[in-house]
């Protein structure tokens, strides 16, 4: 049984849960509709991980959380075909390291430490 103090937690965990749900279905419907499958689900194994350990940005609310990440996603999209594998591999390289240097960045609104953070 879930006691009344931790129902919040609870309830903000299943709201977050099914939007996170939300963004990533609409993104793989568009992507399949205009033919970059692959190349989001790519980039979506990649994202989601560092969303949920890097720190940084927080939106206010849901909807400007898939905003955020829905323009994102587009924008990367449409520049990937502009741009050699070379630069590609060049551009990933570099946001890496500089991930791998400063992740976790500081959040007020997230707090949290577990091994992984750490890790990253």
């Amino acid at each position: 049984m879930i006691s009344e103090t931790d129902e919040d937690i609870y309830e903000y965990g299943l709201e977050l849960i099914f939007f996170s749900m939300i963004n990533v279905t609409a993104i793989l419907i568009t992507a399949a509709i205009v033919g970059r499958a692959l190349e989001s689900i790519v980039l979506l194994m990649a994202i989601i991980p560092l969303q949920l350990y890097g720190g940084g940005y927080h939106a206010k609310t849901h909807l400007r959380c898939f905003l955020v990440m829905y323009i994102g996603w587009w924008g990367v999209i449409h520049i990937l075909p502009m741009i050699s594998s070379l630069t590609a591999t060049g551009i990933s390289i570099v946001s890496v390291t500089v991930i791998s240097i400063v992740a976790p960045v500081p959040n007020a609104k997230l707090r949290r430490k577990t091994k992984l953070t750490k890790l990253l």
